[in-house]
């Protein structure tokens, strides 16, 4: 479990951060490490937003990052990434902000090289 930082950082978007565009940075995450990583605590659904009843979103928790694997060296792979996105730089030094923008531009045809 890692706990964001929001309350250091209000306005930093972690979140988006974490999941990416349209949920693909995660799934690249999980799919390197062979893990799940799953955002959990207040704030992690979106108001209005369907929810899976059987899964137990910890809305009572600040908001966190669980991370579940099969192996110890998947599960660190993994905290280390996200650790990376957890600590926030500015912006025009973020280059992961920057892929991702650009990828999101590449999914939704506005790309310009």
């Amino acid at each position: 479990k890692l706990y964001v930082p929001e309350d250091e950082y209000p306005g930093y978007n972690f979140i988006g951060l974490i999941l990416g565009p349209r949920g693909n940075t995660q799934k690249r995450m999980e799919r390197e490490t062979n893990t799940r990583i799953m955002l959990r605590g207040k704030g992690s659904v979106k108001p209005g937003a369907h929810r899976d009843h059987k899964t137990d979103y910890k809305e009572d928790e600040p908001l966190h990052v669980v991370i579940l694997g099969e192996t110890w060296e998947g599960v660190d792979a993994a905290a280390e990434m996200v650790g990376h996105i957890l600590r926030p730089i500015d912006e025009e030094a973020n280059v992961h902000k920057r892929m991702q923008l650009r990828e999101l531009a590449s999914i939704n045809g506005t790309f310009v090289e």
